[in-house]
C-alpha cells in the first residue's frame, strides 16, 4: 500500500483566539495540527468541512501513515508548498475565498493548481451551481478527468455524502482496489467501456441524480458495463445531434442548432457514439460542439 498525501484548501479552516497569530497559518497546517483545530468547537456553519477534515485524519490509514493530510487557508500557498516539493496526491478546493468579487480568481489558481500537479481534484463547495460556466472554459479542457464537482454536504440531496465519497476515493488510491464505499454501500467497481475509475460514478449521478443511482446500487452493488446500460436503458430521454456541425444539444435548446438536419440519440446511443462524460456535459451545458 503507498502513501497518499492529501491537500485541503480552504479558507474555512478555523483560528481559535489563540491561534489567531499563529505562523501555522501562512504554512501547510499539518494532519496534527488539523486535528487539533477539529477538536475545538469553533467551526460554526463549517460542519462539512469539519467532517471532511475528521474522515483523513481521524483513521487508521492516517495513523499507520498511509494518508499524511496538509491545510491550506488559501490557494498561493497550496501552490508554495507545491513548488517546494510537497506533492499532493488528492487535492480538496474551495472555490470561494473571503469578500473578493464573485471569486475572480479560484479558476486561475485553480488551473495553475492543475498545471503544476497531476492531482485528482475535488472542487467542494457550497456555492456548486455558480462553478461550471468556469469550468466550462476551454482552458480547462485538457484537465477535464482530473477534478470533480462535489457541494459541500449536498444540502439538497441527503442520501449521498460528498465527505464520506472523498475519504473512500483516498482509500481506494491506498490499497490499489477499485472498491469504494457509499452511503454503507460497498460497490465493486469493474473496469469497463464507459467509466475509467470509481469517481468517474459522480457521471451518473449527475445524469440521473443521487436517488436514482443510490436506488440502483442497492439493487447491483457492481458497475460494470451491464450495470451502466441497464440504468441508461431505463431513460427515454433524447439528446438531437447535428453531424455537419458536430453539435449536441438537448430538446429544450433545439433553437440553438439553426437549420440543417439532426438525429434524435437516446442516452445509450449517445454514450456508445461517444461516452458517458459527453453525455453529462451535453446535459449540463445544453450544448456542446465536439
Amino acid at each position: 500500500m503507498n502513501k497518499k498525501i492529501v491537500f485541503i484548501v480552504d479558507d474555512s479552516i478555523p483560528k481559535p483566539k489563540e491561534s489567531v497569530n499563529d505562523a501555522i497559518y501562512e504554512n501547510p497546517i499539518t494532519t496534527n495540527e488539523l486535528v487539533r483545530l477539529s477538536k475545538n468547537n469553533i467551526w460554526k456553519g463549517e460542519l462539512n468541512l469539519q467532517k471532511t477534515v475528521d474522515n483523513l485524519t481521524l483513521n487508521d490509514y492516517t495513523t499507520e501513515g498511509l494518508i499524511e493530510v496538509y491545510g491550506f487557508i488559501h490557494p498561493e500557498i497550496c501552490l508554495i508548498a507545491i513548488e517546494s516539493g510537497i506533492l499532493p496526491d488528492v487535492i480538496i478546493y474551495d472555490w470561494e475565498y473571503g469578500n473578493s468579487l464573485p471569486n475572480q480568481n479560484s479558476g486561475d489558481l485553480l488551473l495553475e493548481i492543475l498545471e503544476t500537479t497531476t492531482a485528482f481534484i475535488f472542487v467542494y463547495s457550497g456555492v456548486f451551481n455558480m462553478i461550471p460556466p468556469t469550468l466550462n472554459k476551454s482552458k480547462f479542457n485538457p484537465f477535464s478527468d482530473r477534478f470533480q464537482l462535489l457541494a459541500k454536504g449536498n444540502h439538497s440531496h441527503l442520501i449521498f455524502s460528498s465527505e464520506e465519497f472523498i475519504y473512500q476515493y483516498v482509500v481506494s488510491l491506498i490499497n490499489k482496489s477499485n472498491n469504494i464505499k457509499i452511503q454503507g454501500i460497498e460497490i465493486d467497481f469493474k473496469s469497463n467501456g464507459y467509466l475509467n475509475e470509481p469517481s468517474d460514478i459522480l457521471y451518473l449521478e449527475q445524469i440521473f441524480g443521487r436517488a436514482f443511482i443510490v436506488d440502483q446500487l442497492k439493487k447491483n452493488s457492481i458497475i460494470n458495463d451491464e450495470a451502466i446500460e441497464q440504468m441508461l436503458s431505463t431513460s427515454e430521454s433524447l439528446i438531437l445531434f447535428n453531424e455537419e456541425k458536430k453539435m449536441l444539444v438537448t430538446p429544450e435548446n433545439k433553437s440553438l442548432i439553426g437549420k440543417g438536419s439532426y438525429l434524435a440519440l437516446n442516452y445509450m446511443q449517445v454514450i456508445k457514439k461517444f461516452s458517458v462524460q459527453i453525455l453529462e456535459e451535453t446535459l449540463e451545458k445544453g450544448l456542446l460542439i465536439l
